[in-house]
């Protein structure tokens, strides 16, 4: 039966591909040669990868954005379908110099201006915005982000421009010297689709066992998530607190749970993303307390080396943002990979999310 599935879904190609569970030889990085894999350690400028369409295959938080922040100076094109995303690459990669495609009144820049800009950050469903394709340059790196996502919206009602849109992703592919697919599971059609190009194809599917042995716990209301948080703390448990409230989030932990608490990471607010002294002592499991609430706001928490590593994640999704869809949440809740429990409460209107988070239970 599972065979027949993945044949209906068109996924042989990244079934049947090797699993990459140990770390490979990296030149520079030899220390780590057939260890368990814990984070991506591609170096995108080693020349194994130059030339090539890159397949990146990895679950999440194995760092497939985050690894393009030792991408040496040079022209770049990163598109992806979020455009939280697009803020938050453009953001972590300073030294790259890229262009958000929207004004600050969220209007697009002109296409001269796309065309002109040194590197550039865009919307999938925006492609179109760089013209014809005629004028367009190559770019040193095109890296796609969530692929499989984009595509699949990019001939969904949403794409208002949908052959303006394949014409210049085409072209990006054709004329960039090196081109990244990045995501995790990867359809035939994929791959059929990159064949056409005079390019050749590195294609490397690293895996890490997330998801296993899930309990998750339903609460059927805010009160009772918060009291069986506290009781964890008390207990000397290490607590990850994710929610999508944008604003007051350490009032909020302050007056709930504890005055005592200092974690208010927002990244939403450039000013409130961990530093990099924080993530490393975030990442260092050694310097972890017991008894420790960590409290996030993590929708786009994309591009952060971050060990997240708990074993419980309490979940508020009380609708204060009320785009964030089913398979947003089970992203969010795996902020925090290693986790055995989730708490969670969700608005109890939210149906859907609360049948795709109750899908964990393994």
């Amino acid at each position: 039966m599972e065979q027949e599935l993945i044949d209906i879904l068109g996924l042989r190609t990244w079934f049947d591909a090797r699993k990459i569970t140990n770390y490979p030889w990296y030149k520079g990085r030899e220390e780590l040669y057939g260890q368990p894999l814990q984070y991506l350690e591609i170096d995108p400028n080693d020349e194994y990868y130059r030339g090539k369409i890159n397949v990146i295959s990895a679950p999440l938080g194995l760092g497939k954005t985050s690894m393009f922040s030792k991408l040496e100076k040079g022209s770049v094109i990163y598109v992806s379908p979020r455009r939280d995303l697009i803020k938050q690459f453009i953001s972590n990669n300073e030294h790259l110099d890229l262009l958000y495609y929207e004004k600050s009144d969220a209007k697009p820049h002109m296409t001269k201006e796309l065309l002109e800009a040194h590197s550039l950050g865009l919307c999938g469903f925006s492609l179109n915005r760089l013209g014809s394709g005629e004028a367009l340059k190559g770019y040193r790196d095109a890296i796609f982000d969530e692929w499989e996502l984009d595509m699949a919206m990019s001939v969904s009602n949403r794409a208002k421009n949908m052959q303006g849109d394949e014409d210049i992703r085409r072209t990006l592919i054709e004329e960039s010297d090196t081109v990244w697919i990045l995501g995790w599971a990867f359809r035939d059609y994929t791959f059929k689709y990159l064949e056409q190009f005079d390019k050749e194809i590195n294609f490397e599917k690293f895996h890490k066992d997330i998801a296993t042995d899930i309990e998750v716990n339903i609460y059927a209301n805010q009160g009772n998530l918060i009291n069986s948080m506290k009781e964890n703390l008390s207990q000397a448990k290490r607590v990850m607190f994710f929610t999508e409230k944008k604003d007051g989030l350490k009032d909020f932990l302050q007056k709930e749970v504890s005055p005592n608490i200092d974690s208010d990471w927002d990244y939403f607010d450039k000013g409130k993303r961990p530093t990099d002294d924080e993530c490393e002592t975030f990442n260092d499991m050694d310097k972890q307390s017991k008894g420790e609430l960590i409290g996030w706001t993590p929708i786009a928490s994309h591009g952060y080396n971050l060990r997240n590593e708990g074993e419980i994640t309490t979940l508020l999704m009380n609708n204060g943002a009320r785009s964030l869809g089913g398979s947003d949440i089970v992203q969010f809740a795996f902020r925090n990979r290693d986790m055995k429990t989730i708490d969670a409460f969700i608005t109890q209107n939210e149906v859907k999310k609360i049948s795709e988070l109750k899908q964990l239970r393994i």
